[in-house]
């Protein structure tokens, strides 16, 4: 009805306000890429915006044997999955038909009308399709991780801990994941006195939800990329 487009309008006004403020040439006053949830109102409604710097997850189209095993540890997979589960990832993205000992090719996926990439992931949600790993792993990789960088574009400073735990031979006891834990935990503000990264180029998932306080919600989620060009500032890349 009327009040669900209202509010995917004020989500879609979430979006555009996000990325106008992640524009702004001062860097003062542009918004951070550090998670923040922002609020603001449009036509009656409150819209909470977070923004993640994708630059800030693990990339998952660059890890190895033991980076991978490392993530799924971080992500919570029991102990006795992670072999299986770090196999079958690696199953999926290889160009092969060599199963790995526990994990699976496109023989396994048959029955279920699928076949494994053989390269690197396109999308998270992917991730769902690989077997051994189950929902809540999933959902927190979905959130530490990405296919929209590589290795080399990895920010500890706008990172979740749990990513740079991933990508740290030092893992949780590394001083940039306590760093980033105590900036999460509101010990201290992230990104106070230091001049931020560069956003030009930079993939950045913005998600709006929009509420109107009577149990109405819409949500809006962009992958996009700021340009640095005046004729085309943005480039979306995925949009939800």
């Amino acid at each position: 009805g009327g009040w669900k487009a209202r509010l995917e309008a004020a989500a879609d006004a979430g979006i555009a306000t996000a990325l106008h403020g992640l524009g702004q040439a001062d860097w003062s006053t542009r918004w951070s890429l550090d998670a923040t949830p922002k609020r603001i109102s449009f036509d009656g409604a409150g819209v909470t915006v977070v923004i993640e710097d994708e630059f800030g997850k693990v990339p998952l189209g660059r890890l190895d044997e033991a980076e991978t095993r490392r993530l799924f540890e971080v992500a919570g997979v029991d102990p006795a999955r992670v072999d299986a589960a770090t196999d079958a990832f690696l199953d999926w993205v290889d160009d092969d038909e060599e199963r790995r000992p526990g994990g699976a090719e496109d023989a396994d996926y048959a029955a279920e009308g699928l076949r494994s990439r053989d390269s690197r992931l396109r999308t998270l949600e992917e991730l769902a399709q690989i077997r051994g790993l189950d929902p809540a792993t999933v959902a927190t990789l979905a959130r530490i991780a990405t296919v929209w960088a590589d290795e080399g574009d990895f920010s500890a400073e706008t990172a979740d801990p749990r990513a740079i735990e991933a990508m740290s031979v030092v893992g949780e006891d590394s001083p940039e994941a306590i760093e980033r834990a105590r900036e999460r935990a509101g010990q201290r503000v992230a990104l106070d006195t230091r001049e931020p990264p560069k956003i030009v180029g930079r993939p950045v998932t913005v998600t709006a939800t929009a509420e109107d306080g009577a149990g109405g919600r819409a949500t809006r989620s962009v992958v996009a990329v700021l340009t640095g060009r005046p004729d085309r500032p943005v480039l979306i890349r995925q949009l939800n």
